[in-house]
């Protein structure tokens, strides 16, 4: 019998990391359409006490140039942009403020400010990834059998003051989609010192599939759009 020693192994782990992550990014950047719902969890540790944010959003895309990007905070109302590849409404609910104006050609970059728009380019920005093995979680009360993967996270995610992170993502092994990442990280300020942790999950997803008709209306009552999500592979 061979022993493999623990370097082996590592390497071997970062391989398939590797070709995971590439898989994941293939995955998210060949797809027609998607709808993603679910949360963004912040908390932040100093001094021993720990604060703690939700916010839940909604991710939707339509080639070539229909999108859906929305915000839902619990004491803030809704932020909403939506674009029907003719027209982007703009809208934040506790403001009551609206616009609606032609799209342009940057009209697709509001997709780089959501939660998962990272996930497209792992392949790239993952620093030395490492395999830690399978674990199941549950996506909209379904189980989902996931291979996780850990690397250092790349500087474009750390917030400002944050000098280094800690990232691991939760790829589906049936269509190879991230469907949950962790950032863990550390920030210096003075004599202060704080851990930061940040959630992102899915909850519910349809991707290469027919749409709600509303999803990308920019008619007034847009934001009023209650999302009919349904989970399902590719």
């Amino acid at each position: 019998m061979t022993l493999l020693s623990p370097a082996v192994l590592a390497d071997a782990g970062a391989t398939d990391a590797k070709a995971i992550l590439t898989k994941a990014s293939n995955a998210f950047q060949s797809l027609k359409s998607y709808q993603f719902e679910g949360k963004s969890v912040s908390e932040t540790t100093i001094g021993g006490k720990t604060s703690r944010t939700e916010v839940g959003y909604v991710v939707a895309y339509e080639a070539p140039n229909k999108l859906r990007l929305e915000y839902r905070y619990p004491t803030a109302g809704n932020w909403l942009r939506v674009s029907d590849g003719q027209y982007m409404l703009v809208r934040r609910t506790i403001t009551k403020e609206s616009r609606r104006e032609p799209v342009t050609d940057r009209t697709l970059e509001t997709l780089s400010s959501s939660p998962i728009y990272a996930f497209q380019t792992l392949s790239d920005t993952a620093d030395q990834p490492l395999l830690k093995g399978s674990e199941t979680i549950d996506v909209g009360g379904k189980p989902v059998d996931c291979q996780v993967i850990q690397f250092a996270t790349h500087p474009r995610q750390l917030m400002p003051g944050e000098t280094s992170g800690t990232s691991k993502v939760w790829v589906d092994k049936q269509t190879g989609l991230v469907l949950r990442e962790e950032i863990s990280t550390s920030a210096t300020s003075g004599n202060s010192v704080s851990e930061g942790k940040r959630i992102i999950t899915v909850d519910s997803f349809s991707v290469n599939g027919d749409l709600a008709n509303d999803l990308f209306s920019t008619a007034p009552a847009a934001h009023q759009h209650e999302s009919a999500s349904k989970h399902k592979g590719s």
